[in-house]
């Protein structure tokens, strides 16, 4: 019997296959795990968790240059630096909501109806609510990751001058000590780009075939050892960038120069119940990548007391739903990155906004 109802002693897939049940697979979301992980992530506030809403502005004001400097003392001639605002926006939403009917829920064991805690939701709900809110949460975490790389604005690369991707190669040829490829150039690029901390590598494709080899790297012939270059920099591994962004690309970041914004509405007066329906947030361990972090959550659970009909969210189908609980599981989130206007015109740095992109390839000239 295939339906999840307990007839006789009957185990839930993740009791038998632990880590490796698909309800709990997770996709590699590497760049939201690095907007979550590294840097000041939650520093960009729009609610003071009461559930008010303010609008974020950010101030800022263009680095001063040569250009602007006397060679002569003066008293006369001096400068108004003015001060300039960018908005802060979470105008994305995802969202999962499913449906638990009290009849398929009197098919299921007991423990499934036993009452757990859920963050800040002011009564328990059933245990396998809570389980298939864990399953909807991986997707949704899932969309954000990809929503926020389509917010992705590329900076100007010094080097090169422009904002597209830079090629960089992992040359096969261990007979040649290039200065100016590998991750020589990629660090040497993040210098000349004047970005500082350690830079955020994100990506799969060949980069992360590259970085599954360092732990068996050795010195080549000229005593480089790879394996060592790489203790420069943090790799997050992410399923999506080479659909969103581009075949065998990565993108280079510095730490709090891009950051991930979220909107929690259903705090302060927002949570409780009103009427049938119940609102809170929940905070779930979430894994991004490379370790488990708290993420918050909005979450509403409504009682359809009566037979109701409801729209499958993915097939979007009308259907009729018995009498039970539907739970709405969303974020509302955003991206904000320095302004490509932080920088003089004049300025060498004008348009660099601390997101590189790289095109990465592995060729070489003397090797087939």
């Amino acid at each position: 019997m295939a339906t999840g109802f307990c007839p006789y002693l009957l185990q839930d897939i993740s009791e038998v296959t632990k880590n490796a049940s698909p309800m709990y697979k997770i996709q590699p979301n590497g760049f939201t795990g690095m907007l979550l992980q590294a840097g000041s992530p939650g520093i960009i506030r729009n609610d003071s968790y009461n559930g008010h809403k303010k609008t974020v502005q950010i101030k800022y004001m263009q680095r001063a240059t040569v250009a602007q400097t006397d060679t002569a003392l003066s008293c006369d001639a001096t400068l108004l630096n003015a001060y300039t605002e960018a908005t802060v926006s979470v105008g994305n939403i995802r969202q999962y909501s499913f449906m638990v009917e009290d009849e398929t829920m009197a098919a299921y064991c007991d423990s499934a109806s036993s009452r757990v805690q859920a963050g800040s939701m002011p009564t328990g709900v059933a245990s396998e609510v809570l389980s298939q809110v864990f399953n909807g949460a991986n997707a949704i975490i899932h969309g954000v990751n990809r929503d926020v790389l389509g917010l992705l604005t590329w900076g100007k690369n010094v080097v090169t001058g422009l904002n597209t991707a830079t090629t960089l190669n992992i040359s096969k040829d261990l007979a040649v000590q290039s200065l100016t490829s590998g991750v020589t150039q990629l660090l040497s690029d993040y210098k000349k780009n004047y970005l500082t901390n350690r830079p955020q590598v994100v990506g799969q494709g060949l980069f992360l075939n590259f970085t599954l080899q360092q732990p068996f790297a050795s010195p080549n012939i000229y005593g480089i050892d790879s394996k060592i270059a790489t203790g420069s920099f943090d790799f997050w591994n992410d399923s999506d960038f080479d659909t969103v962004i581009g075949t065998n690309q990565v993108g280079v970041f510095e730490p709090n120069s891009i950051q991930l914004v979220e909107y929690l509405k259903y705090q302060g007066f927002k949570a409780g119940v009103f009427g049938t329906d119940t609102f809170g947030t929940i905070t779930l361990p979430m894994y991004t990548a490379t370790e488990v972090v708290p993420v918050k959550f909005d979450i509403q659970l409504r009682y359809h007391a009566c037979e109701t009909t409801l729209t499958d969210a993915y097939t979007g189908q009308s259907f009729t739903a018995q009498k039970g609980w539907q739970v709405i599981l969303s974020k509302n989130f955003g991206l904000f990155q320095i302004p490509a206007d932080a920088y003089r015109s004049e300025d060498a740095a004008r348009s660099v906004n601390g997101a590189l992109r790289y095109a990465v390839t592995n060729t070489c000239d003397t090797c087939s």
